[in-house]
């Protein structure tokens, strides 16, 4: 039995040898430096094609938040508004966010993060377009309502979407990549909401 080991111990060693002759990248050694290249270059290359995007999309939700309160500049004159009026349709945003921000990040969670932002997407994309056609106060505080149901999950859904594909030590500067773009939808949006009231 003791024959049996000494031989196998030798052919194992045997062979570690020559793969490490002939083959020294084969070696999966904890502290292999090929390796941990492997894993920096993929750290990396995820972070280049996950976080553009999801930045992106936050700045379009942010400037998509903020625009009612450049567009009020006319629309509550155009459509006999009063401050209350306007103060309790941009309340309604929130009642629905509120609402549906923890189910629907429950949602992300356990069935598809990727399905459910096109979900979101579409559905805000849809309710924004259909705020254009607000003409009573009724209306107004459905549209504000349904915008915040719609866009209520895409917050914690891109905080969870994070953490499958982020690793815990670098997640808060990834975290700090998203959240750069609350000032950022500020500096792009409120120069592009003056052309577009200069122009209306």
């Amino acid at each position: 039995m003791r024959s049996e080991c000494a031989r196998a111990s030798v052919y194992s060693l045997a062979i570690l040898k020559l793969t490490e002759d002939c083959h020294p990248h084969f070696i999966s050694h904890p502290m292999s430096p090929p390796i941990q290249d492997v894993g920096v270059r993929t750290r990396r290359r995820i972070a280049w094609r996950l976080l553009p995007f999801v930045f992106l999309l936050y700045l379009v939700a942010y400037m998509d938040r903020a625009n009612v309160s450049f567009a009020a500049l006319k629309m509550n004159l155009d459509l006999g508004f009063s401050d209350r009026v306007y103060g309790m349709g941009v309340a309604m945003f929130f009642v629905g966010y509120v609402l549906f921000e923890v189910p629907g990040a429950i949602i992300v969670e356990r069935w598809s993060a990727r399905k459910w932002t096109a979900r979101i997407m579409i559905s805000w994309g849809l309710v924004t377009i259909l705020s254009g056609l607000v003409r009573s106060p009724g209306q107004f505080y459905a549209a504000r309502f349904f915008l915040g149901v719609a866009e209520a999950s895409f917050f914690p859904g891109m905080i969870v979407y994070l953490t499958h594909w982020i690793r815990l030590s670098e997640r808060g500067r990834a975290v700090a990549i998203l959240y750069a773009a609350i000032p950022s939808s500020a500096v792009i949006g409120s120069p592009l909401a003056a052309w577009l009231l200069g122009i209306g």
